[in-house]
């Protein structure tokens, strides 16, 4: 026999059940996981992560065993079951899972940070165990059919419409005021009778349609280098305000534009990229058109809210936004030197695309975006290019 082994961190969380739930756990009623009301915020919290429990073939998957809590309720406590200076035993139901051990300390956190946040006593116990070896048996299948991966991504997307979501960039472009234009210089040439063709480029990283990691605005945050490859390619949510723009060039999203996109296509998947569609990619490469500065030098361009922007970070758990115009914050913020929603964003570990183009050509929900870039060491941004699949 040929074992296969992994190495996981080990995440348990001690959960009190009412007595009732604990009975029927304990008579085999497995349904009682998926449908106690005194259960559900912990399989919500767990279900909100798609790394959590993941193997593979096997997803979300958990172990539940039984047994009772038992403490003394101090002066100063709250506690939800017993009294002060009372012994109290409390039926619970102690919930394994697992996580790759390559996660990393910031996305591990943010799970426990959830796990915390709905857990209902006062004093959540949680165990985290790293290293932990699992032995499994090896699939019997040859090394060809375990990796035989072509084959279903050509039938997968065969049919579909591959959309470019990127400007070809250039000098004399849109771009941040303060940056400086391109330069593009022509070391050797076909015409000149070099034999090839090269240039060298004197750009800013955040060069036309770009990608801004963490470490653009936080002290510490992870650089281009820094980002996993299985981050470049993520479910798109278009989240689109275009119609309002284009009467009010200061329009930003709404709660109420979430709501809408998620009564009609559903919750916005964890670990997704969110678009804001405002059509400004319509007004590429006139670098007026893209400012849209009054007589008074103050920009009116579309942007972010904080309200959506929180949103999507705490409670939905994107891991991208992008959006069409130069900034993260509307034109009236950036022309008095505000980016907080821009600094907020990054700040929270998540990555952007700045100036994309064509979001009126994918659908809003259900494609794929794929967003690639160069690997600098310690880089703070530099030109994308960016897709979807859909």
């Amino acid at each position: 026999m040929v074992l296969s082994t992994t190495v996981r961190s080990r995440i348990r969380i001690y959960w009190p059940v009412q007595p009732e739930t604990f009975a029927e756990v304990v008579a085999g009623n497995a349904a009682v996981f998926a449908d106690s009301p005194d259960v559900r915020p912990l399989r919500e919290a767990l279900s909100s992560f798609p790394e959590v429990g993941d193997f593979g073939d096997y997803k979300t998957v958990t172990e539940v065993s039984i047994g009772f809590e038992g403490f003394t309720v101090g002066p100063g406590a709250q506690p939800t079951l017993g009294s002060a200076g009372e012994r109290t035993i409390s039926p619970t139901l102690a919930v394994t899972t697992h996580v790759e051990s390559e996660l990393g300390s910031h996305r591990l956190t943010e799970i426990l940070e959830r796990l915390v946040e709905v857990h209902p006593w006062e004093v959540p116990v949680i165990e985290v165990t790293e290293g932990v070896t699992l032995v499994s048996r090896a699939r019997d299948e040859p090394p060809a059919a375990r990796s035989d991966l072509w084959p279903q991504l050509r039938s997968a997307m065969l049919g579909r419409t591959f959309t470019d979501l990127t400007h070809a960039f250039h000098a004399g472009q849109p771009r941040f005021p303060a940056f400086p234009d391109e330069e593009r210089t022509e070391i050797f040439s076909l015409d000149r009778g070099d034999g090839f063709t090269a240039h060298r480029y004197s750009i800013i990283g955040q060069w036309g349609t770009h990608i801004d990691p963490p470490s653009h605005f936080a002290q510490d945050g992870r650089s281009l280098d820094e980002l996993p490859v299985a981050e470049m390619i993520l479910p798109l949510v278009v989240l689109d305000i275009s119609a309002r723009a284009a009467v009010d060039p200061d329009a930003t999203p709404t709660l109420q534009d979430i709501e809408l996109w998620e009564s009609e296509h559903g919750r916005i998947p964890a670990r997704s990229f969110v678009a804001l569609r405002t059509d400004w990619s319509t007004r590429w490469p006139d670098a007026s058109a893209m400012a849209n500065a009054s007589a008074d030098g103050v920009s009116h361009v579309p942007g972010w809210s904080r309200e959506v922007l929180t949103f999507l970070v705490t409670q939905r758990d994107v891991a991208a936004v992008g959006h069409e115009q130069t900034d993260t914050d509307p034109g009236s913020a950036t022309s008095v030197g505000d980016f907080s929603l821009e600094r907020y964003l990054l700040e929270q570990d998540r990555w952007q695309i700045e100036l994309m183009a064509h979001l009126d050509r994918v659908p809003a929900a259900g494609a794929a975006v794929v967003a690639t870039w160069p690997k600098p060491l310690g880089g703070s941004g530099f030109p994308a290019r960016v897709f979807a699949i859909h």
